[in-house]
């Protein structure tokens, strides 16, 4: 289990896994605040839109969807994809209920580890496995190079299966740049024109040498 962590985790759960109850738990666990892409009008738009978004926010997005393992590289908080079983049923397909109780406690008993996740910016499985509200438990883990194959072969056939469509922007373009890194095309410009002065006054006394001699 998990220490006790006084940082502040900001999660933003994707479209499936937006459950209003489960929400409200999680705002009432200490250092820990969640939205949702619903919250921004982001729901059923390109997952590099929820991206830039979780950017923006400094969020660690949680979700369902296998998809974000291969757009990961996008991220700078990392994601959390909820996956395994209870029982005979698979994640995706549990209730509200049930819900409610099993992914509270993935945050209680990992809640380090998610931090970790979010400070290197990593992609992690959370699998769930047990036989029931009683008995379960959390295994973090990276894919596989087999899991991320099938999913990569999932990904690849989908329509629209780059990361964005020719028509969007990626999210870094649309990041507001830093002063260094605004100013950085400016100081290129200023040395470029620096050293073709410097290249013609050299040029000039070159020739005012021939024409002397």
């Amino acid at each position: 289990m998990s220490n006790p962590s006084s940082s502040k985790l900001l999660i933003k759960l994707d479209e499936n896994i937006m459950d209003k109850d489960l929400i409200a738990h999680f705002n009432t666990m200490p250092n820990l605040r969640a939205d949702t892409v619903s919250d921004e009008g982001l729901r059923g738009q390109h997952d590099g839109k929820v991206i830039m978004r979780a950017r923006l926010d400094s969020r660690t997005i949680v979700t369902c969807d296998t998809d974000y393992l291969l757009e990961h590289w996008m991220t700078t908080n990392g994601v959390l994809v909820l996956w395994g079983r209870l029982g005979n049923k698979r994640f995706v397909r549990l209730t509200k209920k049930e819900r409610k109780v099993v992914v509270p406690g993935l945050f209680h008993t990992h809640r380090l580890n998610i931090e970790e996740v979010r400070d290197q910016d990593l992609v992690r499985f959370a699998i769930l496995s047990g036989n029931d509200l009683n008995d379960f438990k959390w295994e973090i883990r990276p894919p596989t190079d087999e899991e991320l194959t099938r999913y990569f072969t999932k990904y690849v056939e989908k329509e629209g299966a780059l990361p964005f469509r020719p028509e969007e922007p990626s999210p870094s373009s649309q990041i507001p740049q830093s002063p260094q890194d605004a100013q950085a095309p400016q100081d290129a410009q200023a040395l470029q024109g620096a050293q073709a002065s410097q290249d013609a006054q050299a040029q000039s006394s070159t020739q005012a040498r021939k024409r002397r001699s």
